[in-house]
């Protein structure tokens, strides 16, 4: 008991932060020691988010009774933004509550109902809104002390629907002051449509993250505007650009190839801080004109994830996917590659041979292309690290595919492993037990058959209770009384 007394409350705090997200533990200890009790009730209130609604309407009314208990929560239940940009009244004061917020998270979904599951996330109608649309919700709110945002849209509103959030909502959302990352999930239909009013000032987020939903669309040009912005950015999670047509029957359909090279220009505002960068590739309907994407001059650029027609030719393994190092960044740390199905690892779709590769009977004139990574390291990249790839999926007639990883030659891990290269290959080749000669059979009792795997099903619902009194609800909630 003596060392624990000796202890300052800063390293105790540290210790208690690791249980942030365990409310029954933190409950336990407000009531071990008076000296415990208020550093422990600071980390149990610091989320008050993930809270089924009945049990979030009764937090709400201790901490309207308590505001010495809400100057300390960090991240709250989700807001819920209007068609028309503005926010409930009801939400207003739910985020008025709290004056040191640093977390919060915008829904914008296409149902206008309340789900009955328990969740406090609510559902409000999207809407297809003006190009310069001027984002009301976000001077209706206090959130000066912000440092991470999330938007989450809902589902897609159709053919060509403006699902989500727009560019001018994602913008302002960047130049609030303190934030620092940036995530905007279920994107669509992104047009270049800033509003002219919009002040010319910088974003200090360092962490941007982009994800479309099945409409996205956008132009590389328009990015390159939100980049200007985020001179200080380190790490971009982005979709790949690309402008799409939606069908009303089927996926959308790309209007023009994308281009390596105006991705490299759309990533110039940021060639000088970027330290991660990851692009990520829809698995169907994207194909690549012949340029590359040259990151040889990103000079703080470490980690590293593309699409692999970004840096390589279609088709099978060739002299093209040599001299990489023309494209690298110099202080390269880690690559990965994902592969598209006109260009494999070892096989794509197209190859003859696609059908009957097998991971341990690889043909050398495969995998030859790898050594320019243990050869070029000492001079071109000397501080890389690992190197990863992955196949996509297979889909040729009814058979399972699985993802297997490569087992390389020894003289090809050796040759990797003795220059501090970590080598993981996952390739996508048929299932070991439905050869193809199993389908030729006229017993269908020796056909293979289909895994399937259980749904999984999440999500129970809390007892309904209805204390009267503040001391009840402390109790109800987290075990405890106002006064503990």
């Amino acid at each position: 008991m003596g060392l624990f007394n000796a202890l300052p409350d800063d390293v105790l705090l540290e210790i208690l932060v690791q249980l942030q997200h365990n409310r029954q533990d933190l409950a336990v200890l407000t009531l071990v020691s008076r000296r415990l009790c208020p550093l422990a009730r600071r980390i149990l209130y610091r989320h008050v988010g993930n809270l089924p609604r009945r049990r979030q309407e009764l937090l709400i009314k201790v901490l309207e009774d308590r505001p010495d208990l809400r100057v300390h929560t960090h991240s709250c239940a989700p807001i819920v933004i209007n068609q028309d940009g503005t926010v409930n009244h009801d939400s207003f004061n739910y985020v008025a509550l709290f004056p040191n917020l640093v977390e919060l998270r915008l829904i914008r979904k296409s149902l206008a109902i309340a789900p009955d599951d328990g969740s406090s996330e609510l559902m409000l109608t999207s809407q297809r809104r003006g190009p310069s649309y001027e984002c009301q919700f976000l001077d209706d709110l206090p959130l000066v002390s912000l440092k991470k945002i999330q938007l989450d849209a809902g589902h897609d509103a159709g053919p060509r629907g403006s699902s989500g959030f727009t560019i001018t909502e994602i913008l302002r959302c960047m130049q609030f002051p303190k934030l620092r990352t940036l995530k905007a999930y279920q994107l669509g239909v992104l047009e270049d449509g800033l509003s002219t009013s919009l002040p010319a000032q910088k974003s200090n987020i360092t962490s941007l993250e982009l994800t479309g939903s099945s409409l996205w669309s956008v132009k590389a040009s328009l990015i390159h505007t939100l980049l200007l912005c985020c001179t200080q950015l380190r790490r971009l999670c982005c979709q790949v650009p690309m402008e799409t047509r939606a069908n009303a029957f089927g996926p959308t359909r790309l209007l023009e190839d994308i281009s390596p090279a105006a991705l490299r220009n759309m990533l110039e505002p940021v060639r000088q801080s970027l330290e991660e960068l990851y692009l990520r590739n829809r698995p169907w309907g994207v194909s690549y004109d012949d340029t590359k994407l040259d990151l040889s001059d990103f000079s703080r650029l470490e980690v590293l994830q593309l699409p692999s027609p970004c840096l390589l030719p279609p088709g099978r393994p060739c002299e093209g996917r040599k001299n990489l190092h023309y494209y690298l960044p110099p202080r390269l740390k880690q690559l990965h590659l994902d592969f598209a199905r006109t260009s494999g690892i070892f096989y794509y779709h197209g190859d003859p041979d696609f059908k009957s590769q097998r991971p341990s009977s690889m043909l050398a004139d495969r995998y030859d292309w790898l050594f320019q990574f243990p050869e070029d390291k000492s001079d071109y990249y000397p501080h890389l690290q690992s190197i990863s790839m992955i196949d996509p999926p297979g889909s040729s007639g009814w058979r399972d595919w699985v993802q297997a990883k490569w087992q390389p030659p020894p003289y090809v891990a050796t040759s990797f492993a003795e220059r501090g290269i970590k080598l993981d290959i996952r390739i996508s080749t048929p299932h070991p037990d439905q050869a193809p000669e199993a389908w030729k059979s006229e017993d269908p009792s020796r056909w293979p058959k289909p895994s399937l795997r259980p749904w999984d099903f999440d999500g129970v619902q809390g007892p309904s209770i209805e204390p009267e009194d503040t001391e009840s609800l402390l109790k109800s909630l987290f075990g405890m009384g106002p006064g503990q």
